[in-house]
């Protein structure tokens, strides 16, 4: 734990107080000392409406929102068509969980293909239905998030159909029973009990998911390579960039460092506002 995760992060805070560039890659004990420079360089350069790191910090926003959006509505729905009992009901839980345990690379670069402007079935789909007169360049350009999402609500999905379905089975079907025999409709029991119940479960679904989807790097490094269009300019893909494309070792750890400070913030304040755990600390 300590060589791992501990060492790797201190080592990237000291070098955020560096100017460690290219011209120190043999010598990086050599590199000047800059202080908060780094940081303030950051900082100043998000008072722009030019600032690369704003817009890369939308474009991530934009895709972790859409992605857990469709993931909560393709699980939710899956996993509330998948609890009832019909013939067959194990064989379709079996086949929903093939995006998750398919490696993601995979996936990516299967996306890729079919986004492709010219022969991507994307758009001979498209075309063929008449919804589109000619190709649209999914990978580049404003659409270029659009692959993202798609890609990411395709490999994540499945982890949120079993997780609510799993929470589901916990719930007492006598509670069901009651409310049918009172007259209450499907919609009423999905809203007055499956959702209320199933609160814990969703609560700890988004902070993961949110986590997981901000922080991946994989899935826009292999739709776009290291030059995405600035729609799809991530930030996991745009600190990669800045370091190991420009050299610029001091600003994208210090750029990291600012990153990790924000997602430590909203962790904190999703577990206040929602009380996160808080079952576990009446135990």
């Amino acid at each position: 734990m300590l060589f791992v995760h501990l060492l790797p992060m201190v080592w990237g805070v000291i070098i955020s107080f560096l100017n460690l560039d290219i011209h120190y890659l043999n010598k990086w004990l050599a590199a000047p000392f800059v202080g908060f420079s780094n940081y303030a360089d950051i900082l100043k350069s998000i008072s722009t409406s030019s600032s690369d790191f704003l817009n890369s910090a939308k474009a991530t926003l934009e895709y972790v929102a859409w992605t857990l959006i469709g993931c909560s509505i393709l699980g939710m729905t899956c996993a509330l068509t998948l609890n009832m009992d019909f013939p067959g009901r194990n064989l379709l839980r079996g086949l929903m969980l093939l995006p998750y345990v398919t490696p993601g690379i995979v996936s990516a670069i299967t996306m890729r293909f079919l986004f492709e402007r010219d022969s991507g079935m994307i758009n001979y789909i498209l075309m063929n239905l008449r919804v589109i007169a000619e190709p649209i360049s999914w990978l580049a350009g404003p659409n270029a998030i659009i692959p993202l999402i798609v890609t990411g609500i395709w490999i994540n999905w499945p982890f949120w159909f079993i997780a609510i379905l799993s929470g589901m089975q916990t719930i007492p079907a006598e509670l069901y029973e009651a409310a049918e025999m009172d007259g209450a409709s499907s919609f009423y029991r999905f809203f007055r009990i499956t959702l209320p119940l199933l609160s814990p479960v969703l609560l700890i679904l988004v902070i993961v998911s949110f986590l997981g989807t901000f922080n991946d790097f994989s899935l826009a490094n292999v739709l776009y390579g290291t030059t995405p269009s600035p729609s799809a300019d991530v930030l996991s893909l745009h600190i990669y960039n800045l370091t190991f494309m420009q050299w610029d070792f001091g600003r994208g750890s210090a750029m990291a460092f600012l990153v990790l400070i924000l997602l430590l913030a909203i962790v904190l304040l999703y577990f206040k506002a929602f009380k996160v755990g808080r079952g576990a600390d009446r135990s």
